[in-house]
């Protein structure tokens, strides 16, 4: 009673000119409080929505199996470490050499097998992105080759993991828990994983090469590729990865194949990192939101993957940034500071003075349409190409 008569006396000492500003401020200052603490406890249901659309986490690759330009694709398990068990989608094309079916090669023939990882952006889930993934992959198959003639093929296998508590994943997504994720796709590949979802003989149409997978000599290279925070997901991924792998050893009772470092990176409409994208979100100096850095548990920082990587001795063959012209998200000033930070760490061009990082505006583009773009597929089809002809030895590929 005390304390509410003390409360009223003082309100009634306020002149009713000032008193109707200062219980709009406080309401003010009680709103910006609540949607900072808002932001702080639920940051990772802001940042990762993988119930978005409503219904995504139940939907099949067969609901879109007819969208997917005759491309099969399987659904995979990848067991974590700490025991969640990720669900994903592979898929491959097959591009034979028809000057070396027709004319026969010298020497044992061989096939070069491009593994391309794609990290999805932060909502919705795996089956609907397959129809998309799949232009690239009928793209590849339709592209002639121009090989040397004891490369009997080139095997493009597309594989797509969905993070923990996307699509059907258990678990919740998180920093700490994605990169846990990353690592376990990573040992999903040097297993062998994606192999064990196709036959080990493929349709031989013509008949003049009858031999069996065992029969070739593989050469594997690996692209890896991210959309929006996938991006700084596949780049934080790999920089572990490349700084984890030496103190590895694979074990005995796991027969593992070392896996080559990316040939290429593929970086569709990426940002610099968590904080970055506050201040893009909030430009305003005046609003709290950008302030929140301090509290923040996920941080995806691309100067971070950038520097862990030059300091493990990685220098990337070629990195492709795609940056949506019309982007609603993500600024095209993103795209750029991106653009200057990797050159700052890995240059701009290969031994032979070929452009090795190219920054490529996808006009028209929104934030997810970089790949719906004619541009944008092209550029995406010819960076992938390049790795499986084996041109990416002019970029200065490892």
């Amino acid at each position: 009673m005390q304390c509410r008569k003390l409360s009223t006396d003082v309100l009634s000492r306020i002149h009713p000119v000032i008193l109707s500003p200062l219980v709009f401020a406080g309401l003010l200052v009680t709103l910006w409080v609540y949607k900072c603490l808002m932001m702080i406890i639920f940051q990772n249901n802001i940042i990762y929505m993988p119930g978005v659309p409503l219904g995504a986490r139940r939907e099949r690759i067969d609901d879109y199996a007819g969208m997917c330009s005759g491309i099969k694709w399987k659904e995979v398990q990848i067991l974590t470490s700490d025991g969640h068990l990720l669900r994903g989608a592979v898929a491959e094309v097959r591009v034979r050499n028809e000057i070396t079916r027709e004319l026969g090669a010298a020497g044992k023939p061989h096939r070069r097998r491009v593994i391309i990882v794609y990290f999805q952006g932060n909502a919705s889930s795996t089956p609907p992105r397959l129809p998309i993934l799949s232009s690239i992959l009928s793209g590849l198959s339709r592209t002639p080759l121009s090989l040397q003639p004891q490369v009997q093929e080139v095997v493009y296998t597309a594989v797509v993991p969905a993070y923990r508590g996307y699509w059907t994943s258990t678990g919740k997504p998180s920093q700490r828990g994605i990169e846990e994720d990353g690592r376990a796709i990573f040992k999903f590949l040097e297993t062998g994983g994606y192999k064990t979802q196709y036959p080990s003989t493929p349709p031989e149409p013509s008949g003049i090469f009858p031999e069996i997978d065992g029969d070739l000599d593989e050469k594997v290279e690996l692209i890896i590729w991210g959309q929006s925070i996938g991006a700084n997901i596949a780049m934080t991924t790999l920089a572990n990865h490349v700084t984890e792998r030496s103190s590895n050893q694979p074990s005995p009772a796991q027969p593992t194949e070392r896996l080559p470092t990316p040939a290429a990176i593929i970086l569709e409409t990426p940002f610099l990192s968590i904080p970055e994208m506050l201040i893009e979100l909030y430009p305003q100096k005046w609003l709290p939101y950008r302030y929140l850095t301090p509290f923040l548990r996920n941080w995806w920082d691309m100067h971070d993957a950038a520097k862990k990587l030059k300091t493990a001795g990685y220098s990337p063959g070629r990195i492709s940034i795609l940056i949506a012209e019309k982007d609603e998200l993500v600024g095209g000033a993103q795209g750029e500071k991106i653009d200057a930070l990797l050159r700052s760490y890995f240059g701009g061009e290969g031994k032979n003075g070929q452009k090795k990082l190219r920054k490529v505006m996808v006009k028209g583009a929104l934030h997810v349409e970089c790949l719906l773009k004619d541009q944008g597929r092209r550029e995406v089809i010819e960076t992938i190409q390049a790795v499986g002809e084996g041109s990416s030895r002019e970029f200065g590929f490892r």
